[in-house]
């Protein structure tokens, strides 16, 4: 299943690392994150395989970081 996760700012940076438990990760600034792309992605990709997607939406939602889970078609049909 796939989520969308946004980092618009530092906020939402501190946001997804407090749920991601990245607390190594947390000081970065955007021009660090910027050269650690590749490690960053490779985090997220990681961490996100193992939770569910629609308890991470509300989990990073609620720490302000904008998430969605990605909906097919079935679950478009069924979304309250």
């Amino acid at each position: 299943r796939w989520i969308a996760i946004s980092v618009i700012d530092d906020a939402s940076w501190n946001g997804l690392c407090e749920i991601a438990d990245w607390g190594d990760l947390r000081d970065l600034n955007v021009d660090e994150r910027w050269h650690r792309h590749d490690e960053i992605d490779e985090r997220i990709a990681s961490f996100t395989a193992e939770c569910n997607d629609r308890e991470l939406m509300e989990d990073l939602q609620g720490v302000g970081v904008p998430a969605g889970a990605v909906l097919d078609a079935g679950d478009v049909v069924n979304d309250p």
